[in-house]
């Protein structure tokens, strides 16, 4: 059975009221539910961040992309007049197009409904979105590298915590698959950081037990 993963955040269930009927009306499975991280983090009063999260089967992201694009298109006249994407040029319009993991589908519609409107012709690789989906993993950059081996050599256990965080963090593109956040490269040091946790957290124990 295909996995449900995080389409879509929101602050609250209404504000996913649209969606989640749209889903319920074509007939696609879908879970709504509230962040369990987030909400941790709110009790100690530091997020502000979306905590109700919408899931879907992997398989239905480019469904339920297409589904939204089209409602999108049937909603730009009634758009209010301070609606964001309205006030966009051609080029930034084309940009929300070509870089689908960056902006919703419904953004996307509306995007390509106005470039129609305007008689622009939209360029291939926004039409298309094949190369779009494309995501390049994030290298981490030389000083914090060397910092992150500083701190996994000499605090206990944060080598640990770190090299998991590093090799297990990925995100969902907009066509449901699920990416490591993180290069290869990036990954192995991961690894390493996690094997100076070990090394520290033994080196820890012996001292401490004199083992």
């Amino acid at each position: 059975m295909p996995e449900f993963l995080t389409y879509s955040k929101y602050y609250n269930v209404e504000d996913a009221e649209d969606i989640t009927q749209l889903l319920y009306k074509n007939g696609i499975q879908f879970l709504l539910q509230k962040d369990k991280e987030l909400l941790d983090k709110i009790y100690i009063g530091d997020s502000i961040d979306p905590m109700i999260v919408l899931k879907i089967q992997s398989n239905d992201f480019e469904k339920v992309n297409r589904l939204l694009k089209e409602d999108a298109k049937r909603q730009v006249a009634t758009l209010p007049t301070d609606y964001y994407l309205l006030h966009f040029t051609n080029e930034e319009l084309q940009n929300v197009l070509t870089n689908p993991n960056d902006w919703n589908a419904f953004d996307q519609g509306i995007a390509e409904e106005l470039l129609t409107k305007r008689n622009v012709e939209i360029m291939p690789t926004a039409a298309s979105n094949t190369s779009a989906y494309l995501y390049k993993p994030i290298e981490i950059q030389p000083l914090f590298l060397v910092l992150q081996y500083i701190l996994s050599a000499f605090i206990l256990c944060a080598g640990v915590v770190i090299g998991l965080a590093t090799i297990y963090a990925y995100k969902t593109l907009s066509n449901g698959k699920k990416v490591s956040i993180f290069s290869t490269s990036a990954i192995i040091h991961g690894k390493i950081f996690i094997a100076l946790g070990v090394v520290r957290l033994v080196v820890f124990l012996v001292w401490i037990y004199g083992l």
